[in-house]
């Protein structure tokens, strides 16, 4: 528990300190910005922002992971950082960097699952905005990561949304199997979980539907009437 508290702290902090940049960014050339953006880095990941940019996706989780296991704060923080800066760039111009995005989609992905779901609005909206701006693009083990965190969040809608692009990709079957558990899990909940989830009971359905799935329902054996007779 302290440590999960610790995180959050950590999380909240972090919000609040990028909104006071980017509430100014507007008043200041992107230089300077980026400056500010630099000190924040070091101050939440440990590395500045040209050493934070110079390393994989790998690399990154392999570092924040050295304890054992995963530091979810740094790997929030840096996914955070990443994503401000490139679509900072962006907006100056200067061009959006999609690898750099899907390290942070990844890496925040990972720090959702760790932390079994979206901790605030800041989180959610990060997490949603950084999936639409690599939507179609992402390689399969990114679906998959996208996926189960989006899942783990409890947003079912786009939790279905990765899990169909991710089935495209997949040839494996691991998708399929994914949709199945998926599926069934979300037949279980009480109707105003799946509207919370934004995904009602109608759209669950036509969901399995549209994977030739059939509900329990369906599939369940006709009961006997007495005489040996079918209803």
């Amino acid at each position: 528990m302290i440590q999960r508290d610790f995180v959050i702290r950590t999380i909240q902090q972090l919000a609040h300190t990028l909104a006071a940049l980017l509430g100014g960014a507007k008043g200041r050339h992107l230089a300077e910005t980026m400056e500010r953006l630099d000190v924040i880095s070091a101050t939440f990941t440990g590395m500045d922002l040209p050493t934070l940019r110079s390393f994989s996706y790998r690399d990154l989780r392999a570092l924040f992971s050295a304890s054992g296991e995963l530091a979810v704060e740094r790997a929030f923080a840096a996914a955070r950082v990443l994503q401000v800066e490139a679509e900072l760039a962006s907006e100056r111009g200067a061009g959006f960097s999609r690898e750099q995005a899907l390290t942070a989609l990844r890496l925040l992905a990972e720090a959702t699952e760790a932390l079994g779901g979206f901790t605030d609005d800041d989180h959610a909206e990060a997490f949603t905005s950084l999936h639409a701006a690599l939507r179609g693009e992402l390689p399969g083990e990114a679906l998959e990561q996208v996926f189960g965190a989006a899942r783990t969040a409890g947003r079912f809608d786009l939790a279905e949304d990765v899990l169909f692009e991710w089935i495209q990709l997949d040839t494996e079957r691991r998708a399929q199997g994914a949709a199945e558990s998926f599926y069934l899990e979300l037949l279980g909940l009480p109707d105003d979980a799946l509207e919370r989830g934004r995904l009602p009971r109608d759209e669950v359905l036509e969901g399995m539907r549209e994977l030739g799935m059939e509900s329990p329902a369906a599939t369940r054996p006709a009961s006997r009437e007495p005489g040996g007779g079918t209803r």
